[in-house]
């Protein structure tokens, strides 16, 4: 974000949120994010809910699957799970193309509970907020698969 720049609204899509992996950065985004918010502004952003246990099926048998991407032909790729302790999941994802050639890439996310963001969030300043439990605006359940927060 520029310097200075101010928004009336903030919003991160992907489950961006889940890569601040210590207390640290998450204090961090926050409050930075809330600093480039005009009074009244609000920040948007999903992270997966925990208690769903998304991670348990990132698994190969579950997860693979092949793409054809145009110039490079067929490429599979799945994942598959390191390690899951507290709230960090480790896992790794496979591409093989059509030449046999393999890339892994190595992911951590960090799966936080609502009450914990709920208590980041005033830390860091934000007053108000909705909870949803998908982008349909549902209304958050502990069995929703998403935590979506729009706070100011």
């Amino acid at each position: 974000m520029s310097p200075g720049r101010r928004f009336d609204c903030v919003i991160m899509t992907g489950h961006v949120f889940q890569v601040f992996l210590d207390d640290r950065d998450v204090r961090a985004a926050l409050v930075t994010l809330r600093a480039h918010l005009v009074p009244g502004g609000r920040l948007a952003f999903e992270t997966r809910n925990p208690a769903r246990r998304a991670w348990e099926t990132w698994i190969p048998a579950e997860t693979r699957q092949w793409l054809c991407v145009p110039d490079l032909g067929e490429v599979e790729v799945y994942y598959a799970i390191q390690s899951a302790g507290g709230e960090h999941v480790a896992f790794e994802t496979h591409f093989r193309f059509a030449t046999n050639d393999t890339v892994t890439t190595a992911t951590t996310l960090r799966f936080m509970s609502r009450e914990r963001l709920a208590a980041f969030l005033v830390e860091a300043g934000f007053g108000e907020a909705t909870w949803y439990g998908n982008w349909d605006r549902a209304g958050w359940t502990p069995c929703s698969p998403e935590i979506i927060v729009v706070a100011r």
